[in-house]
């Protein structure tokens, strides 16, 4: 059985709750898997810098916000925190 990126990215995220970056090797996913790296070893994602500037925003605007969802951006993937990211910068 052979699983794509973008499963390999879920069972990362699922099981180490780790975002990996979009430009991570399929090797060195598994090699993290196995415990053969460790996080430091992989390629720095970017969106997790919008994710944590995201999280300020919303913690120091909640009194000023409705959100749909807790503002724990790591809790959502990386498509969903660039379209949050768009949304704010334009407020």
């Amino acid at each position: 059985m052979h699983l794509t990126e973008r499963e390999l990215r879920h069972i990362v995220w699922e099981q180490l709750g780790v975002r990996v970056a979009p430009n991570t090797p399929e090797r060195q996913m598994l090699d993290l898997l196995s415990y053969k790296v460790s996080v430091r070893d992989l390629p720095p994602n970017p969106v997790n810098l919008l994710r944590d500037e995201v999280v300020r925003y919303i913690r120091d605007n909640q009194n000023r916000l409705s959100l749909p969802c807790d503002g724990d951006c790591y809790q959502h993937p990386d498509g969903m925190v660039l379209h949050c990211h768009t949304i704010l910068k334009e407020e």
